[in-house]
């Protein structure tokens, strides 16, 4: 045991601690103080307490006093005395840790002592700043960062006899640090390479301090920081740009720019381009509310403009048009005009009774003529009054989830034939508590459905992305997308995935005998044979390359002749075809197969996720061994076990 102290428990202790029964210099030491003056200190080179020297009682004295965390580590060998504040450093060792040596209480920082030790008891003194250390504060490793600050204990002949040190964790402050540092860097990032124009303008001269990626290619490269806009930029300025930031600057308010055209040089040396940007200029203020800078982000909005400018170029014709044609078709072009410039959203207020129950407080007109009801058959009564409590559950679930989270929350419904969308706010009233609910709602039945068709379309090209054409088994690119899922899949669920590689044996003399006609038709032949001999769900097959297939097996067990066991299966299928070959010594197609298994692990601590990469290069090692092995076999990298002739046979 490297705890060799006794301690003093005896059943009838009686002695008041915060009178007689400690020492004078420990009657203020708390719960360790306390220990302290119980412990048998005549077992110990430091000997009784009554014989301690004035500066050994002095200094424990101190260090059980003090609020902070201290330890004071006396003689050469570092006998440990501390107080409350630091027990919580010591965690389980307490309180067995009073009276130990450094080195036979806490091994594991006996090294890391025994340097300070010699520095400090030599006269010097010794400061850490959050230093990295591993701790067992609960009985498990812990990784804390602390501050330490060593410093001598002189002995009566003014000899360093000891060392006393305060100890500050500094744990939540590095980690808030560090996350401060990566948040920090993930905003530079956005900034940076976002698509919009970004500049930080400092002073009311509006100095460039920062500007981004963007920015910079739309004043063509220039060098501006530092600079003012009227020394950087004197095209835009004589634009009129100065006078809308000394605009925003005097003021304090944010101005926004919708179009605006300007003459910009993205090419230095080349003809000024004409662009229109949307502009907006956000002033920053100090802790006083003083201006210090303006904030400008722009979107270049050129081609919308254009595309715009050509609409309504369009629209002028068109109206032309009509209005030479048809006295009805103007009439009607104005009334379709007036119904739209007039409509709006529906909004209704909803506010909580005393029971709970949520009734309409307050709707607009468009909310009414949606319903097709009146004021007075709406304002005050509950949802299901109107609607029947059928779909008064789910839009009251909608309600209640927004009120009791606090969050906004959109939601659909329908409506006949209509698909309406809605979004509730909730409004809270001058305590901050939500009563009342804003519900926002629009017809967006034209919206679902090209939606629904754009889902509908992508699923299509998603299909035919990762689809073969000749055999209609998925391509190298959908295999791969299966394998990195299934792979994720494996690494989450600690289960086994197996890779089957296939390759047709002699198939380029197939097709130089037999013609490509034929040799299509032998892919097509033989992916369907693989994709019909697969007995579980999670298989999944692929076409690889020119004469190349691949099986994924997932869920496989620890017993590695499975997927071999498979793999034959797969191999006598295609033999059992009896597809001709006359350039085949055996007059049949036959495959060579490769596998390749594995067990993925979660990535440690810290880590990048393992990748499946190494998985197809092990098994495509395999079918080129069993390609010069003779063929129509199949081989497993690593393994013991080779599949030739129906048969498990040892290498």
């Amino acid at each position: 045991m490297w705890l060799h102290h006794q301690w003093n428990r005896k059943p009838n202790f009686l002695t008041n601690f915060l009178n007689v029964g400690a020492p004078p210099f420990l009657r203020r030491g708390g719960s360790t103080g306390k220990l302290i003056a119980e412990f048998d200190w005549a077992s110990t080179k430091l000997g009784p307490l009554k014989s301690w020297p004035q500066s050994l009682k002095t200094a424990a004295g101190f260090v059980v006093s003090a609020a902070v965390p201290m330890v004071m580590l006396w003689g050469q060998d570092g006998t440990m005395i501390y107080n409350d504040a630091y027990s919580v450093f010591a965690g389980k060792r307490h309180p067995a840790l009073l009276g130990a040596k450094v080195r036979e209480g806490w091994p594991e920082v006996a090294d890391f002592n025994d340097n300070i030790m010699k520095t400090v008891l030599a006269g010097g003194t010794l400061a850490y700043r959050d230093q990295e250390l591993t701790l067992y504060r609960d009985g498990v490793a812990e990784q804390v960062w602390l501050n330490l600050d060593y410093s001598p204990v002189l002995d009566e002949t003014g000899q360093p006899a000891g060392v006393i040190a305060i100890v500050t964790e500094t744990t939540q402050r590095v980690l808030a640090d560090r996350r401060h540092a990566m948040d920090r860097r993930r905003l530079e990032l956005m900034f940076d390479q976002g698509p919009s124009f970004m500049a930080l303008l400092a002073g009311a001269e509006h100095r460039f301090e920062t500007v981004n990626e963007s920015y910079r290619r739309l004043i063509g490269g220039r060098d501006v920081l530092g600079k003012t806009v009227a020394e950087a930029l004197p095209d835009a300025v004589a634009q009129g740009y100065l006078e809308i930031l000394d605009g925003v600057f005097r003021s304090g308010k944010p101005y926004s720019s919708t179009g605006a055209r300007y003459e910009v040089q993205p090419v230095p040396g080349k003809p000024g381009q004409e662009r229109f940007v949307d502009f907006i200029y956000q002033p920053l203020t100090d802790t006083n509310g003083a201006v210090t800078g303006i904030f400008v982000e722009g979107v270049d909005v050129t081609a919308r403009t254009a595309a715009e400018t050509a609409l309504l170029e369009l629209n002028v014709t068109l109206e032309h048009r009509i209005e030479e044609r048809t006295a009805q078709l103007i009439a009607r072009d104005a009334l379709i005009n007036t119904f739209f410039k007039h409509s709006s959203e529906c909004h209704a207020v909803f506010g909580q009774d005393e029971s709970g129950r949520l009734r309409y407080e307050e709707v607009n007109p468009a909310t009414l003529r949606l319903y097709k009801l009146n004021r007075d058959q709406v304002i005050g009564r509950t949802i299901d009054e109107i609607f029947g409590a059928e779909t008064a559950a789910e839009i009251n679930r909608h309600l209640n989830a927004c009120l009791s989270t606090g969050l906004p929350r959109r939601y659909q419904r329908r409506l006949v034939d209509s698909v309406i969308e809605a979004m509730a706010t909730p409004v809270p009233d001058d305590t901050g508590i939500r009563r009342r609910v804003l519900v926002s709602a629009r017809d967006i039945t034209d919206d679902a459905a090209r939606e629904a068709a754009l889902v509908a379309a992508n699923k299509l090209l998603e299909e035919i992305a990762t689809t073969d054409a000749l055999t209609m088994v998925n391509n190298r690119r959908g295999f791969d997308e299966a394998l990195a899922r299934e792979w994720r899949r494996a690494t989450r669920l600690q289960s086994g995935i197996a890779l089957l590689l296939f390759d047709i044996d002699e198939f380029k003399n197939f097709n130089d005998s037999q013609g490509h006609v034929q040799g299509d038709e032998c892919l097509r032949i033989i992916a369907n044979c693989l994709r019909e001999n697969f007995g579980r769900a999670t298989d999944f097959v692929a076409r690889y390359g020119g004469e190349e297939f691949a099986v994924l097996l997932a869920d496989v067990d620890a017993d590695e002749t499975g997927p071999m066991v498979v793999a034959e299966r797969l191999r006598a299928a295609v033999e059992a075809l009896r597809i001709p070959h006359p350039a085949s010594c055996i007059g049949i197609v036959t495959v060579s197969g490769g596998i390749a298994t594995a067990w993925p692990k979660p990535p440690p601590r810290g880590g990048s996720e393992s990748r499946a990469a190494s998985l197809i290069h092990e098994a495509d090692a395999a079918l080129y061994a069993a390609k010069l092995a003779g063929r129509n076999r199949v081989f497993a990298p690593g393994s013991h076990l080779v599949m030739a002739d129906a048969k498990v046979v040892e290498r």
